[in-house]
């Protein structure tokens, strides 16, 4: 069977189980604030796959321990060029403060895609994040980017705490919003595919990764932003990674 249709069947017994599986994800309405423009001026290309244009999100709340997110990208260079990621943005909605040191740090991983859209292989980058309400960018620049050559993938692990129910991660929003028309179909076609998935947790990872729908897919609102050129980079394993939060 297809990838694509496969994350479209799994997606249904996950938005149909979530009350009562591991996959306990709420999720909310908001509204789009002033903080949806993460790059500064003069950025490289960027690749961006969420649309907000009816002015709301949704915000998924219910994080448990080693749970992992995340979106497949595509360079944005020339072809013949090798692409570095430069930058990356990261949403996410916090009602309450997110304090550290309860286990709730969890990380952010740059992997190579296999052909099924899943991290493969060894990280390319690892970052430690603590969400905070609006946009997180992280500038891989300062150790001089993060080469990624063809498709990657970009992951949140959760920590050991997870996530307090006060804290989510945004996508874009595929309803009938408080004010304006359905998104799915406004915004973006109905037969769009989503690069967004949920891969399982560090115990028990799923490839492909299901996806997140109400009406239509949704994305994560991440954005990445690349350079064109050639850099060395530190590796670790999938497996290592996995063994850290266990």
């Amino acid at each position: 069977m297809n990838s694509r249709l496969q994350s479209i069947t799994v997606v249904v017994a996950l938005t149909l189980a979530s009350a009562a599986s591991s996959v306990a994800l709420e999720r909310t309405v908001e509204r789009v604030g002033s903080d949806e423009s993460p790059w500064r001026g003069g950025d490289p290309c960027t690749v961006t796959y969420y649309n907000t244009c009816v002015g709301w999100v949704w915000t998924w709340s219910g994080w448990s321990a080693g749970e992992i997110i995340g979106v497949q990208y595509d360079p944005c260079c020339a072809p013949g060029e090798t692409a570095s990621l430069a930058s990356f943005a990261i949403a996410a909605g916090v009602t309450v403060p997110v304090p550290s040191g309860y286990g709730f740090t969890g990380s952010i991983d740059v992997w190579t895609a296999d052909e099924n859209d899943c991290p493969t292989g060894f990280t390319l980058s690892s970052t430690p994040y603590l969400p905070v309400h609006g946009f997180t960018t992280i500038d891989y620049t300062t150790t001089g980017g993060v080469e990624v050559g063809g498709p990657f993938v970009i992951t949140f692990t959760a920590g050991s705490g997870g996530l307090p129910p006060t804290a989510g991660f945004r996508t874009d929003f595929d309803a009938a919003g408080p004010t304006g028309p359905t998104a799915c179909g406004t915004c973006y076609p109905t037969t769009r595919e989503s690069n967004s998935y949920y891969y399982g947790t560090t115990v028990t990872a799923i490839c492909p990764g299901s996806t997140l729908s109400v009406i239509c897919e949704v994305e994560w609102q991440w954005s990445v932003a690349m350079n064109c050129g050639t850099t060395s980079v530190t590796k670790n394993s999938w497996g290592a990674i996995k063994g850290l939060y266990r």
